[in-house]
């Protein structure tokens, strides 16, 4: 299964592999849900396919076949065990966080009747995710801690990278800054040696979010646009908007605000394909966007900055991406010109030939996001960039679903 491989260079290729299957595998939960004697088999698969309800943009269709299938498990087996974790992650998602205190808790004292210490790891880091998500800092660091030790000594080097960059975001919201950028390297320099580019786009996120706080808008701005690069293969839906958040918050830092306030309506667009919001990712990181949403609406006015998000509200994953990357490359400092009437590309186009992504880049190869490659379409036009009083006053082209 995919999920055996996770680890390593094949993921964007085995999420793709994923989403043209999707059918099949909806067909494959449905037979074991409603056929007796098979809800363990169908709980496996689902949990098998974790990275595809969840980097595959799934979200959704995750939530309601574990929480079916959990209704159909016996109480004591292992299957449910990985049931009650896997939709805990999601629940936590989502934003629901006292279903998944529900599932992360049966979870727990289920791993503890098994004796199962590998399922311990993952009631732990989930416990971790669920007090960063109510704000308690502290709480979450500690259990963090104990479910990397857990993964790694169980060999589960795809938990233990998702349980780290997870840490670093704790640390940081903490004002653990030094700590938080050591454990963001750990990361880059762990899934770089195995290929991996999930956790280390994420890595990269929560470290542009540490070099914003620091005011150091270069390095910031170079670690999203290497996240958003990645996620030119990967059309990673949670991913997409949190990145976009995060360009967003440097455009606002540069001066950028209709292109910030842009970029805030893209994100926007792709939380509400998802199914969820940036609340859902607790208080702290909530707080970021609530500061940069103020910002932007008093330098350009409220009724101004809403048009503007309204503008870019029909805008999906991969075309977020390329207009994320396109706005990012145009953040600079003051001294490139008047930011509060920004340039704003053109939603629907590819970007200039220029820009194009390196040909040959091996797929799933270590990324240091430095490169300067970007998203494009072999078929798409050259982007046509006009300001934005310039621009049209129609929707900018609807992007595909993430």
């Amino acid at each position: 299964m995919t999920v055996d491989r996770w680890r390593g260079p094949n993921q964007a290729d085995d999420l793709a592999m994923l989403r043209a299957d999707h059918p099949n595998l909806l067909a494959a939960l449905a037979w074991s849900t409603e056929t007796p004697g098979e809800a363990a088999a169908g709980a496996r698969l689902a949990s098998e396919l974790r990275y595809h309800w969840i980097a595959g943009g799934f979200l959704t269709y995750r939530r309601r076949w574990l929480e079916r299938l959990l209704d159909r498990l016996e109480a004591g087996v292992p299957e449910r065990g990985d049931a009650l974790w896997v939709a805990a992650w999601v629940a936590l998602i989502q934003g629901d966080r006292t279903v998944a205190r529900r599932y992360q808790q049966e979870c727990a004292r289920l791993a503890e009747d098994l004796g199962d210490r590998a399922m311990t790891g993952h009631a732990t880091h989930w416990g971790a995710l669920l007090a960063l998500f109510e704000g308690d800092l502290p709480e979450a660091i500690e259990l963090y801690g104990r479910s990397i030790g857990i993964h790694r000594s169980v060999g589960d080097l795809a938990a233990e990278l998702t349980a780290a960059f997870q840490l670093a975001m704790a640390q940081e919201y903490a004002g653990n800054r030094r700590d938080a950028l050591q454990t963001c390297q750990e990361v880059l320099e762990l899934s770089s040696r195995h290929g991996e580019l999930w956790s280390h786009a994420y890595a990269l996120w929560v470290s542009a979010i540490c070099h914003l706080h620091q005011d150091n808008l270069g390095e910031a701005k170079s670690a999203i646009t290497g996240v958003m690069e990645i996620e030119c293969d990967f059309r990673d839906g949670v991913c997409t908007a949190l990145s976009t958040e995060v360009i967003s918050w440097v455009a606002t830092a540069y001066g950028h605000f209709e292109n910030a306030a842009a970029l805030a309506g893209i994100a926007r667009s792709v939380w509400q394909h998802l199914g969820t919001t940036l609340a859902a990712f607790g208080p702290h990181a909530l707080a970021d966007g609530q500061a940069c949403a103020a910002r932007i609406d008093a330098e350009l006015g409220a009724e101004r900055a809403a048009e503007i998000r309204a503008r870019y509200a029909g805008v999906g994953g991969p075309e977020a991406v390329r207009l994320g990357l396109d706005m990012a490359a145009r953040a600079g400092p003051p001294d490139l010109g008047d930011h509060r009437t920004a340039v704003l590309p053109a939603a629907g186009g590819g970007l200039p030939p220029d820009r194009s992504r390196a040909a040959g880049r091996a797929r799933g190869a270590p990324w240091t996001g430095t490169s300067s490659e970007s998203c494009a379409s072999s078929t798409s036009p050259r982007t046509q960039v006009v300001s934005w009083v310039a621009s049209t006053t129609g929707q900018p082209t609807r992007g595909r679903e993430a």
